[in-house]
C-alpha cells in the first residue's frame, strides 16, 4: 500500500551559498562547505543533470519504500503515484522542490522553459530580490547597460520579508539577493542562462555567462511584486492561506496549533508538503510507525494513498503544493 514518503536532501555547494539550511531548518550539512541548494523533490531522466547516464531522482529517506527513488515509485506504481497529473517525457515527475540559501547575491539569470515560485523562509534586514526590468526597458537598453556595467540600474529591486511569495514565469529576469533563505517550487528544467554575475569568480576564473541566449528569451514586460494571497480559511487551530495558483502548480501555506489532529487523504491527486516549522507525525492505517515531520522535510502523499492520521506535536507551518490534472483548464492568479 502506498503511503506518505519523505526524501533525502541532495546538497549542492555554491559560491553564493551558506549555512542557513542547517541554522534555520536543521538540515545537517558538511562541515566545510557553503551549501547553496538543498533539493528535496526531483526526478530527471538520464543525462539531464549528471554525466553518468543514470536517472537523477530523489531517494525515499525511510520506511518500507526507503532507498527507492521517485522515478522508481512512478515506474512501479504508475498512476497510484501521480494520478491524473500528466508526466513529462520519459515519465518525469512534473515538479521540483528546493531550498535556496543566498549568503551572497545569485547571478541575474533567466530560464527559457522553467516556471518557479519563491517562498521567503528567512530574510535578513534590508534583503532584496531582483525581479524583471523596470517599465519601458528594451533589449537595446539591456545591451548598453551590460557594456557599461550598469545593468542593476534597470532591474526591479524589491525588499522582501519572511512569508512573502513571488511567482517567476519563464522568461523573467531574476536574482535572489544576499541574506535570504527561500523555498523554491518549479517546473523541471536544467537550463539556466546567466546574464550578469556581479564580476564574480569561481576557481580563479569568471563564471560563464550566456548573454546571447538570455537576451533571446527574456520577456521584457515580466516583473511585478509579491503574490497577494487569494484567500484565507481558518479554524481556532488551523489556517490555510492560498498563495499561488498558476497553470503548472498551486501553493498554499498551512499553519496549525499543537495538538491539531485530523485525517488527511490525497483524494486521487498527489500532494507535496514542504515543512518549515514545528514537528508533526503522519501515519497510514496499519503502518508500523508514523512518519515524523520536521523543518526541511519534503513529503509526497501519492495520489493513491489511503487515509492518514496527522497530528501536530508543536505549532507547525508548512507549504502544500499540488499540480493540475491533465484535462484541467489553465488559470493563474
Amino acid at each position: 500500500m502506498l503511503h506518505a514518503v519523505k526524501f533525502k536532501h541532495c546538497l549542492w555547494p555554491k559560491v553564493w551559498g551558506g549555512r542557513r539550511l542547517q541554522h534555520v531548518l536543521g538540515i545537517p550539512l558538511p562541515d566545510d562547505q557553503r551549501i547553496g541548494e538543498g533539493w528535496g523533490l526531483y526526478d530527471f531522466p538520464p543525462g539531464l543533470i549528471n554525466g553518468n547516464g543514470q536517472r537523477f531522482s530523489a531517494q525515499v529517506a525511510c520506511g518500507p519504500l526507503g532507498g527507492l527513488t521517485l522515478g522508481d515509485l512512478i515506474g512501479r506504481y504508475g498512476q497510484a503515484v501521480h494520478g491524473p497529473v500528466r508526466l513529462l517525457p520519459d515519465d518525469q515527475f512534473p515538479l521540483v522542490v528546493k531550498f535556496l540559501d543566498a549568503s551572497d547575491t545569485l547571478s541575474v539569470q533567466v530560464h527559457p522553459h522553467k516556471n518557479e515560485a519563491w517562498y521567503i523562509v528567512h530574510a535578513d534586514p534590508g534583503a532584496v530580490i531582483y525581479l524583471g526590468f523596470r517599465r519601458g526597458v528594451e533589449r537595446k537598453d539591456v545591451e548598453k547597460a551590460l557594456a557599461d556595467q550598469t545593468l542593476t540600474e534597470l532591474l526591479n529591486t524589491l525588499p522582501v520579508r519572511a512569508g512573502q511569495c513571488f511567482y517567476i514565469p519563464r522568461g523573467t529576469v531574476h536574482a535572489l539577493g544576499a541574506g535570504i533563505l527561500a523555498a523554491e517550487v518549479q517546473t523541471p528544467s536544467p537550463v539556466v542562462y546567466r546574464l550578469y554575475d556581479w564580476g564574480r569568480h569561481e576557481n580563479g576564473r569568471p563564471r560563464e555567462l550566456h548573454i546571447d541566449e538570455a537576451l533571446a528569451c527574456i520577456d521584457y514586460s515580466a516583473g511585478g511584486g509579491p503574490v497577494r494571497p487569494a484567500g484565507h480559511m481558518g479554524t481556532p487551530v488551523a489556517t490555510v492561506s492560498e498563495l499561488l495558483q498558476c497553470p503548472f502548480f498551486s501553493l498554499r501555506r498551512i499553519q496549525c496549533s499543537e495538538g491539531y489532529r485530523r485525517t488527511v487523504c490525497a483524494d486521487g491527486m498527489p500532494v507535496v508538503w514542504i515543512w518549515l516549522k514545528g514537528q508533526a507525525t503522519v501515519a497510514a492505517a496499519g503502518a508500523a510507525e508514523p512518519l515524523c515531520l520536521v523543518p526541511g522535510d519534503v513529503v509526497l502523499l501519492p495520489a493513491g494513498a489511503r487515509e492518514h492520521t496527522f497530528e501536530a506535536r508543536t505549532d507547525c507551518t508548512w507549504l502544500e503544493s499540488t499540480m493540475p490534472a491533465a484535462d484541467a483548464p489553465s488559470s493563474a492568479r
